[in-house]
Order: structure tokens, then C-alpha cells, then sequence
């Protein structure tokens, strides 16, 4: 599959080589405690350099995988956008997994941010972005998230990013050793285009 790299007004969003695992693990490691609820319980090997360059090195392999990694644009020097990684802190993630072709045409959507740059509009600013990539250059018909209910800024950032509620996936997944149901959303390509232009300023 095709390198990613998205540019917005205040972000870089794009994929990672393995040799960026120690900062992807960093990423992980010092926001864990702010995604701990959401999350399944994690090994402390999941938080090792080790473990993802090799995830990093599948992901790059894989047709069913997108990864993309945030970072804040150098706003001294916003004419020259630099897409390097190196020296340069993570600030959020947005996976597209389960990506199928054929008569599906879908994926399953997942973001998760720092949480020292929570509540800032970063990610909705980048998933406008993933999403303009995923109907556009991608080609896909449909995305779909899972979403805890009791997780209401997931739930409005995809409510206003046009995700319509589907139903709820019973005991849907494990987290910190509990079945969690998970309300489903999807989005479809024609809603978006839709919403996309009703949001552009007028000429």
C-alpha cells in the first residue's frame, strides 16, 4: 500500500518506519494512564521499543493496515512543511485496520491522542484529513468505529465528524479484564462528501 503523509493547518499525519519505535513506545507509555479505561490491559513488554518495531515493520507489510502517527507542524516555518519525525513528539494516533476490498469496501477506524495535547482540536482536525484520504484516495465506501458508552468525547467527535450510531456490539471487547459492550458508528463516502461541502466557507 501507498506511503501516507497528510499536511493540515497545524499537523503532519504519517506513517512510521520500525526505526521509530522508541518513539512510538514513549507515546504509548506516557499517555497510558490517560487511555488505561479504554483500553485492554497492556504487558509492560507492550510498552518497549522492541515490541513496536516489529508491529511497525507488519504494519508497513500489510494491505489491511494504515497507521498514522501526528506531530505538530513547525509553525516558525509554516511555507516549508518538513515530514521529518526525528526529535519530534508524538502528539496523537489513527489506525485504519481491517481494511477490505471487493464488495465490502470498509474499514474500522481507531485514534487515540496525548494527553498533553487532549482537548485542543487536534484530532478532529486530524481525522477530517484521514477521512478526506480514506473516501478519497483510498477509495473506500464505508468506516466504521467501536466506541465504550461511557466515552462521550469519542462518541461526540464522531457524532460531529457525521458517524451515525448503529446499534451496540454486546461484550465487545475486553477491557482491563471486563467484557465491555461498545456502541458501533459508521460513516458512509456520500455523507461525507456531503458534509464536506456544507461545511466549506462560501467563495
Amino acid at each position: 500500500m501507498r506511503r501516507v503523509a497528510l499536511v493540515t493547518e497545524r499537523l503532519v499525519i504519517r506513517e512510521l518506519p520500525p526505526a521509530a519505535a522508541a518513539a512510538v513506545a514513549a507515546f504509548h507509555r506516557e499517555s497510558a494512564h490517560f487511555h488505561r479505561r479504554w483500553e485492554p490491559a497492556r504487558s509492560t513488554g507492550y510498552f518497549e521499543p522492541r515490541h513496536h518495531r516489529d508491529l511497525l515493520a507488519r504494519e508497513r507489510r500489510s494491505d489491511q493496515v494504515v497507521h498514522l502517527w501526528m506531530f505538530l507542524r513547525d509553525q516558525a516555518h509554516s511555507s516549508r512543511v518538513s515530514l521529518g519525525w526525528r526529535g519530534r513528539p508524538i502528539v496523537g494516533s489513527i489506525t485504519l485496520t481491517a481494511i477490505v476490498r471487493g464488495a465490502f469496501q470498509n474499514c474500522v477506524l481507531g485514534y487515540k491522542i496525548d494527553a498533553r495535547h487532549s482537548r485542543r482540536g487536534y484530532m478532529r482536525e486530524a481525522l477530517i484529513a484521514t477521512l478526506d484520504h480514506v473516501f478519497g484516495e483510498l477509495g473506500l465506501h464505508r468506516v466504521e468505529i467501536s466506541v465504550m458508552p461511557a466515552n462521550e468525547p469519542s462518541i461526540a467527535l464522531a457524532t460531529g465528524l457525521g458517524f451515525v450510531l448503529e446499534g451496540t456490539s454486546r461484550k465487545f471487547l475486553k477491557i482491563q479484564e471486563r467484557w465491555e459492550d461498545h456502541l458501533r458508528m459508521s460513516l458512509i463516502d456520500e455523507e461525507w462528501r456531503r458534509l464536506r461541502l456544507s461545511t466549506k466557507p462560501s467563495p
